[in-house]
């Protein structure tokens, strides 16, 4: 355990000798793979499989061997994760796989991704940033996610945690901590980048993006830059998670209710521009709602097709963007609308999510 993490450093003994795999070689072996990991997370106990990746969702790294799904074996780094879906988060393939693909679309950095399926069950496959190809072989890129910049534990890896009598306390950092982070071990015009994917997981409505989704690259000699941007689901399609984003932004939590206000509080406290970041918001808003469509039909063309919640995924990431513009307008015009009445005015344009 331990050989294959999510940055560069091991603890073990030196692997030698080539890269080494188990090549799967049918769909059923590997539907029988994807179905056993709830009781062997990692293959743990498989021979010569060794690795290691956070989270409490089942995943695998894999490698892709002559076009072939391939099990890294004995160190051997692995070139991208696997993540199947979840059965109490229907279409979860096709939900990250829609959010990352959009991302991309609109000019952001956000892990590669492509879906495929195995008989009956299907699969996010992303790419892994922190690898590098080499005349020498694959090589890791070490990463450290923000909480371990911080020096944070994982189980305070969101700003507020549960108290007593339905309560909540703050128990881990927030965003002017993360912006902090990026300031001092990046540089202060990376918080630009950090500012991009806080706006991008509210207009998703990733509640789930805490201090371990955000992370930093190392390179030689120390140099960071801020990781692409992964681990990106719209939450809204499912009742059954939190409407509060792992952090607050400005005075509110919930998406929904954030006001251009906050947007200003939020850069005044982490050290940016406040018209310009309103100027951010805005572009970013228009850009999901041009690039919505051709995100779901990418989707929809992939390996495990489409889902029948995919168009619901990009209705209500729209209609995010659009209730954000429409916060904004208010306070440009310096009054304020109920911002549900957008839904009613938005389909009266739009006869459906596929003209959105």
């Amino acid at each position: 355990m331990g050989r294959d993490t999510a940055g560069a450093l091991a603890f073990g003994q030196p692997r030698e000798g080539g890269n080494r795999f188990h090549v799967v070689e049918t769909n059923d072996e590997l539907e029988q793979i994807i179905s056993n990991l709830p009781m062997k997370p990692m293959l743990v106990g498989e021979r010569g499989v060794s690795m290691s990746l956070a989270g409490v969702q089942e995943k695998l790294g894999i490698a892709i061997v002559d076009g072939k799904i391939a099990v890294p074996l004995e160190g051997t780094p692995s070139t991208h994760i696997l993540k199947p879906d979840v059965e109490r988060l229907k279409a979860s393939v096709q939900n990250e796989a829609f959010c990352l693909t959009l991302a991309r679309l609109i000019g952001l950095r956000a892990a590669a991704v492509t879906t495929g399926r195995a008989v009956r069950r299907s699969y996010l496959l992303v790419e892994r940033y922190d690898r590098i190809e080499t005349p020498a072989g694959i090589q890791r890129v070490h990463q450290e996610d923000l909480a371990q910049a911080l020096g944070i534990y994982p189980k305070d890896k969101y700003e507020y945690a549960p108290g007593g009598r339905g309560s909540e306390v703050r128990s881990g950092p927030g965003l002017v901590e993360l912006f902090g982070a990026v300031e001092r071990h990046v540089s202060p015009g990376a918080r630009l980048d950090l500012l991009d994917g806080v706006i991008f997981n509210v207009i998703c409505g990733n509640t789930d993006a805490h201090a371990k989704n955000y992370a930093l690259q190392i390179g030689a000699g120390g140099s960071a830059r801020l990781a692409p941007l992964y681990d990106v689901l719209c939450a809204k399609i499912y009742p059954h998670i939190t409407a509060s984003m792992a952090q607050k932004l400005g005075e509110r939590r919930v998406a929904a209710e954030i006001q251009g206000s906050d947007w200003q509080i939020l850069a005044r406290r982490v050290g940016l521009n406040p018209a310009h970041t309103l100027q951010r918001v805005a572009e970013l808003c228009q850009l999901v709602r041009e690039n919505a469509r051709e995100a779901r039909d990418r989707i929809a063309a992939m390996p495990a097709g489409g889902h029948e919640l995919l168009e619901r995924v990009q209705a209500e990431v729209v209609h995010a963007a659009q209730i954000i513009e429409l916060q904004l307008a208010n306070r440009r015009e310096g009054r304020r609308r109920d911002p549900r009445s957008v839904r009613a005015r938005g389909d009266q344009q739009n006869p459906g999510p596929a003209d959105d």
